[in-house]
């Protein structure tokens, strides 16, 4: 392990800031904040934690954008009414190491995933992954208009939250990715057209290069690059099966031409393929999940050398995380390597296995029903119930229920 450890703590360039390693947690959300979305004494406490787990890279949770774009009761949400509380939490943050993390605060609207859902257009294969309510209507264009706005305000704050950059996101089901797929059938100026399907995340990334000239803030984002479904993200059209590159290069050339510094890699919309987003250790077909991810994230890269790349899929190869993750440096495919779950149950892994101890990383167990998210979909504070004895009592009164 010792001649690939190397390459990950090398420090990697994001945006002409420095990244002191190559290790980068992914954004986590655990619902424990204020009733207002401020962060908790919780949620700053854990993220300190983090911070002085030795990551080169803190990504913060999915910030909502509004009340209506909140997908839990606790989830963390970004406003000018509670600014202040944020600029502690990036203050803990670089406080608990030094030299600190590069900080990225991720912005989201839930969209159909949102507690008051806002369902961009019906869907025979999502519908079914959440509660919709009976008879639920599609949104109105006025509604869209009021998600973008709300979305690209809460992206300008980012800067004077004390993030030194801030996540377009574009993944996992949510309201971004949801308008940019090719099975987006709406009539109106949010549908069918790519430039239709790409109105929302235009205003997101019109908002971060204001951040950028006025505040300095980096941005760029997390893209679903193959969400793996008929007319999902990265298929050939709003019936397609066939994965095809020129569906997310007009997005990803719209990132570059605005400046945008990183993409982090992910796939698929864990509320209906959870195993691509997350392939499970042990799960059939393992190593051609994991090659998924990094080859996407290698394609990335070769569209554009300029992007720090944040790759996925290293969670499940436990300690053989290292080796891979340095085959991949070195190839030139990936820049960082981003741990979602393993930073749930060990808040330390990087400064342990920076530091040659890895026989002490609590590695993540790959629980076959994904606790952590499921604790997480019940609406409980998330963590790991493996590791941590306080999530795996939430989980049993979970069960009891």
């Amino acid at each position: 392990m010792d001649e690939y450890i190397s390459y990950l703590a090398q420090p990697a360039d994001i945006g002409g800031r420095r990244a002191k390693n190559r290790f980068s947690t992914l954004p986590m959300e655990a619902n424990d904040s204020e009733p207002d979305g401020a962060p908790s004494e919780k949620t700053i406490e854990r993220y300190r934690r983090l911070s002085a787990g030795g990551w080169g890279v803190v990504y913060v949770e999915a910030l909502a954008s509004c009340e209506r774009g909140r997908c839990r009761p606790r989830q963390l949400m970004l406003s000018k009414s509670n600014l202040d509380s944020f600029k502690r939490l990036s203050e803990a943050i670089r406080a608990a190491s030094d030299p600190p993390p590069f900080i990225i605060y991720q912005i989201n609207h839930g969209g159909r995933y949102s507690l008051n859902p806002l369902i961009a257009y019906r869907s025979e294969i999502l519908d079914p992954t959440w509660d919709m309510p009976a008879g639920a209507a599609t949104a109105s264009t006025a509604e869209l208009d009021e998600a973008a706005e709300a979305t690209a305000e809460a992206v300008k704050l980012c800067a004077a939250a004390g993030a030194d950059a801030a996540d377009l996101k574009c993944c996992h089901g949510y309201l971004a990715a949801e308008l940019f797929r090719p099975s987006n059938n709406r009539d109106d100026k949010f549908g069918r057209s790519l430039e239709n399907r790409l109105r929302f995340m235009d205003a997101l990334i019109s908002a971060g290069m204001d951040a950028a000239r006025g505040d300095g803030l980096i941005f760029g984002s997390r893209i679903s690059i193959q969400e793996r479904f008929p007319g999902g993200i990265g298929s050939s059209g709003p019936d397609g099966t066939m994965f095809d590159f020129s569906g997310v290069a007009p997005l990803l050339e719209r990132l570059k031409a605005a400046g945008a510094a990183f993409v982090c890699e992910t796939m698929g919309v864990p509320y209906y393929n959870p195993a691509a987003t997350r392939p499970q250790a042990g799960q059939p077909g393992l190593e051609a999940a994991l090659a998924a991810h990094h080859g996407l994230a290698g394609w990335v890269k070769s569209f554009n050398p300029a992007f720090a790349v944040i790759g996925a899929g290293y969670t499940p190869l436990k300690a053989d995380c290292v080796e891979r993750a340095a085959k991949n440096i070195i190839a030139g495919d990936v820049d960082i390597i981003g741990f979602g779950r393993q930073s749930f149950a060990d808040p330390d892994t990087a400064v342990k296995l920076l530091s040659g101890d890895v026989a002490r990383v609590n590695w993540c167990a790959a629980c076959r029903k994904n606790n952590c998210s499921t604790l997480l979909r019940a609406k409980a504070p998330a963590g790991c119930a493996v590791h941590d004895p306080a999530f795996r009592a939430e989980l049993k009164k979970l069960k009891e229920k």
